[in-house]
């Protein structure tokens, strides 16, 4: 199974108005924490930092995007620039529709690129397993994304009775499978 992705967490000020971010903080009254807190700086600090990230949250607030943390060994740097073409030409083509079958033609090209390059990524992988069944098995397992973890039991629940102890869960395990063909049929 694949890693779980990496959550970036991020402002972006592209598209903030700064003149209204400054009206907004020109609105607070900073004297009401000079006066609150004149001997704990600490406490004054706090209170402004507080009062701050809610006005620029309110503004620009903060982006948590998902980033793919799994490293793709066959995007060598050919590839990699026909793909940065791909996202370049796309981009041009979202702003002028003639350049729309340009983008469509390098889509599809860099789509067989990768096809191509994970199918002999795995050939090799393959190649190279031959003669290690358990690696064999890794391989396979990782190519169909299969979770290589067991499950552990710790109880079972038989007709409303609940079994902890491994001879009971094992006996009520045995007792089920040897009546699912009779139950079937």
């Amino acid at each position: 199974m694949s890693k779980p992705p990496k959550i970036v967490e991020f402002r972006n000020m592209r598209k903030y108005d700064k003149s209204l971010f400054q009206e907004d903080l020109k609105q607070i009254d900073w004297k009401t924490i000079l006066n609150t807190y004149t001997n704990d700086p600490s406490g004054m600090a706090n209170t402004f930092q507080e009062i701050f990230s809610s006005v620029l949250n309110a503004h620009v607030p903060i982006k948590n995007p998902r980033v793919k943390t799994e490293f793709a060994p066959w995007l060598i740097p050919d590839k990699r620039k026909a793909v940065e073409t791909r996202d370049r030409l796309k981009g041009i083509a979202t702003r002028i529709p003639e350049m729309w079958s340009s983008y469509a033609k390098q889509r599809n090209r860099v789509t067989k690129l990768i096809r191509n390059a994970i199918q002999d990524q795995y050939k090799e992988i393959v190649e190279n397993s031959k003669g290690d069944p358990k690696k064999m098995w890794r391989t396979i397992n990782k190519v169909l994304n299969k979770d290589m973890q067991s499950t552990v039991l710790s109880n079972i629940n038989e007709g409303g009775k609940v079994m902890t102890k491994d001879s009971d869960m094992l006996e009520a395990l045995n007792h089920h499978f040897v009546s699912v063909g009779t139950n079937l049929a």
